[in-house]
C-alpha cells in the first residue's frame, strides 16, 4: 500500500513512510490479546519507544522502518517471499484457547525458511548473472522510451510516461547495482523530467538524478562514452546555486569539458557543451560546438533521438547566428 501511494504521490514533494512496530502496551489491548502476546512470546513496547522510533525516522528520512528482531527478519521475508510466510502461518491457525506448542512451531518455521533461503542462494545468484547479462537491451530499453517521451509525448502523457520511466529505472538499478550504464540513464531520466517539470517541485528529481550520475561515475565514468560527466555538468549549470540547489557554472564545465574529452565528436557533448558556452557569453566558441554537433556521425540505434538533438542543435544554432551575429 505504502509502495502504491508513493507512485501516485512521486510528483507532488509528499513522501511516504512506513514504521512496522511490534506489539504496543495501550490501552486498546484487550485481556485476552495480553494473554495471547504472552504465550507466543511476542516483546510488547512501550508507547514511548514506538514514538522515539517515529521521531528518528523522521528526522533522518529513512522511508522504511522495522522495530525489533526477529519481527526485522519476518518484515523484510514477508516482502520477499509472502507465499511461504502465509503458508507456514496457516500451519498454526489460533482458535480459543491457543496451544502452548505454537512456540516450538514458530520456531521450526523459523529454521525452515532460514534453510530455504540457504539453499536458494545458488539460484539467486543465477538468476542475479542472467539479470546482469541483460543489462544492454535493459539500457536500449530505457534509451528509446525516453526519446518517445522526451520527443513524440507532451502534456498529461508525456508526464505519465517520464514517471514510469523513473519507476523502471529505480526498479533497474536496485537489481543492477553496479551496472553503471543503466545508473546514467537513471540519472539522464530524472534530469529530463526535472527540467520538464521547473520550478521547486523539480529540485529533488534534479538532486536525484545528481545522486545516480555520480554512482555511474564512481562505478565507470567512461561508460556510454561519458554521458555521465555530460549530464551532469548539464544540471551543475541549470540547476539554480547556493543557498537553494548545487548549481555550480565552474564545476558544470569542469565535468562538460571532461565529457568531451572521453567523447570529442559526439552529438551530446558538444551539444551540451554549447548550451554551456552559450550561457556564458562565449558566443564564438558556442557556435564551434554547435557545429560539430550538428556534424556528428548518426547513432545506429537511437535514430528518433539522433533525430530530436539535431532539431534542438539547429534551432539553437539559428537563434544564435540571429541573435548574435559573428
Amino acid at each position: 500500500y505504502c509502495e502504491a501511494l508513493r507512485r501516485e504521490l512521486s510528483d507532488s514533494g509528499l513522501q511516504v513512510f512506513y514504521l512496522a512496530p511490534r506489539a504496543t502496551n495501550t490501552a486498546l489491548n484487550s485481556s485476552r490479546i495480553t494473554e495471547l502476546n504472552r504465550e507466543l512470546g511476542n516483546t510488547v513496547d512501550d508507547p514511548l519507544i514506538v514514538a522515539k522510533a517515529l521521531l528518528k525516522q523522521l528526522h533522518t528520512d529513512k522511508i522504511n522502518c522495522y522495530i525489533g528482531w526477529p519481527e526485522k527478519i519476518f518484515a523484510r521475508l514477508n516482502a520477499l517471499l509472502p507465499v511461504l510466510i502465509r503458508a507456514c502461518a496457516n500451519n498454526y491457525l489460533l482458535f480459543a484457547g491457543w496451544p502452548t506448542v505454537i512456540g516450538t512451531k514458530m520456531k521450526s518455521t523459523i529454521l525452515m525458511i532460514l534453510g530455504f533461503l540457504l539453499f536458494s542462494m545458488p539460484v539467486f545468484a543465477l538468476n542475479t548473472t542472467h539479470t546482469q547479462e541483460n543489462a544492454p537491451s535493459i539500457i536500449a530499453n530505457l534509451q528509446s522510451r525516453w526519446a518517445i517521451a522526451n520527443y513524440e509525448l507532451t502534456g498529461e502523457k508525456q508526464r505519465e510516461a517520464f514517471q514510469q520511466l523513473i519507476l523502471d529505472a529505480e526498479a533497474a538499478t536496485s537489481a543492477q547495482a553496479h551496472e553503471a550504464g543503466i545508473w546514467v540513464w537513471a540519472g539522464i531520466i530524472k534530469s529530463t523530467f526535472a527540467g520538464l517539470k521547473g520550478g521547486l517541485g523539480a529540485l529533488k528529481y534534479a538532486r536525484a538524478a545528481k545522486s545516480d550520475l555520480e554512482q555511474a561515475i564512481k562505478i565507470d565514468g567512461n561508460v556510454l562514452q561519458g554521458s555521465a560527466y555530460t549530464s551532469l555538468g548539464t544540471l551543475y549549470y541549470k540547476v539554480p546555486g547556493w543557498p537553494i540547489s548545487f548549481g555550480d557554472n565552474a564545476k558544470a564545465e569542469e565535468l562538460l569539458i571532461k565529457a568531451i574529452a572521453i567523447n570529442p565528436e559526439g552529438i551530446d557533448s558538444n551539444f551540451f557543451y554549447a548550451q554551456y558556452l552559450l550561457g556564458e557569453k562565449q558566443f564564438h566558441k558556442a557556435e564551434q560546438y554547435l557545429l560539430k554537433a550538428q556534424n556528428a556521425q548518426p547513432r545506429p540505434q537511437r535514430p528518433l533521438a539522433d533525430q530530436g538533438r539535431q532539431a534542438e542543435v539547429a534551432a539553437l544554432l539559428a537563434e544564435l547566428q540571429k541573435k548574435y551575429p559573428l
